[in-house]
């Protein structure tokens, strides 16, 4: 199989190599999957409009703790687990990579090595993963590592509230794979090669694609946005109408509570009303005024922003 060695690879260079191909990370995102990115944001990154997101603090947490928890899980379960040290290609798709987190050693019962996926999360999200199985975007995940790699069984360590591990077995499933495969390959060739964006998912998809409007541009409205407009028009009107009531009723309750900060009933609470701390807020037209040169060297252009304006109804 072909790899290339990440030992004195900086992570320009890995995002590089990202770049070239599907990772796991990516999998989930292209098949409609993951509650953090979209098809969208994948083909953006990877034709090179845009950046990787920055990392989180749940992110960083993972990152930090993924070590220790992979030796923790291997204490537990007897296994010898190493890191990879490797981005993987797929010996007949090479588009498709795996740089997996760790991989299990051969055991004793002749499956060969198998991949050690490693995740930290909350008692709150664990719950769902007892009562549903392990999420579609982790699951999809070490599916595609198993596919790259050629190995038939892996293991998902999750490590509940910082202190609870858990163990959860995973098994090539062939069937899933090759309908994974499938819409995988569509959507390099048919999409990132091609320069053809993926259908957009949300709104946040359509301003990364159209970040600037052309003024001088105009679209003729058919008859499916007609319908489409009428049934706008009638839920926004709904909505004015509910709000309207909504402000009506919250004053009643805001004059009856004055200065107060709780409504009760008995002890219970039935309403807060209650006021945030004072805050801090730096004021920029005085600073440009007082600061112009300062102010200039650190000013960055943004795309100004959209506003939807129904014109009609």
């Amino acid at each position: 199989m072909a790899y290339l060695s990440t030992v004195t690879m900086n992570k320009e260079s890995w995002l590089k190599v990202r770049r070239t191909g599907i990772g796991g990370t990516d999998v989930a995102a292209i098949l409609g999957l993951s509650p953090y990115k979209t098809a969208v944001d994948v083909y953006l990154e990877k034709t090179g409009q845009s950046k990787p997101g920055q990392e989180n603090a749940r992110m960083k947490a993972g990152r930090l703790l993924e070590d220790v928890v992979a030796q923790w899980w291997a204490l537990e379960n007897g296994c010898k687990v190493r890191r990879d040290n490797k981005v993987r290609f797929h010996p007949q798709y090479p588009v498709l990579l795996a740089n997996i987190d760790r991989l299990i050693s051969a055991t004793d019962d002749e499956r060969g090595p198998g991949v050690l996926e490693v995740k930290t999360t909350s008692g709150f999200n664990f719950k769902r993963w007892e009562e549903n199985g392990l999420p579609p975007d982790t699951y999809c995940q070490i599916m595609h590592y198993l596919h790259v790699t050629g190995h038939k069984w892996g293991r998902v360590a999750v490590l509940v509230d910082g202190y609870d591990l858990k163990d959860i077995p995973v098994v090539y499933d062939a069937e899933y794979i090759a309908l994974m495969r499938e819409q995988l390959l569509d959507f390099w060739h048919n999409h990132v090669e091609n320069k053809v964006p993926p259908e957009p998912r949300n709104e946040s998809d359509i301003r990364a694609l159209w970040p600037r409007v052309n003024p001088e541009k105009c679209v003729q409205a058919d008859e499916t946005t007609f319908e489409t407009l009428e049934r706008l028009t009638d839920v926004t009107r709904q909505l004015a109408e509910l709000g309207s009531q909504k402000s009506e009723l919250e004053q009643q309750i805001k004059l009856l509570m004055k200065d107060a900060s709780v409504l009760k009933d008995g002890d219970d609470a039935l309403v807060t009303w209650r006021q945030s701390k004072d805050s801090t807020r730096f004021d920029n037209q005085r600073f440009k005024q007082d600061f112009p040169a300062l102010y200039n060297a650190y000013a960055e252009s943004r795309p100004g922003s959209r506003r939807f304006v129904l014109k009609r109804g």
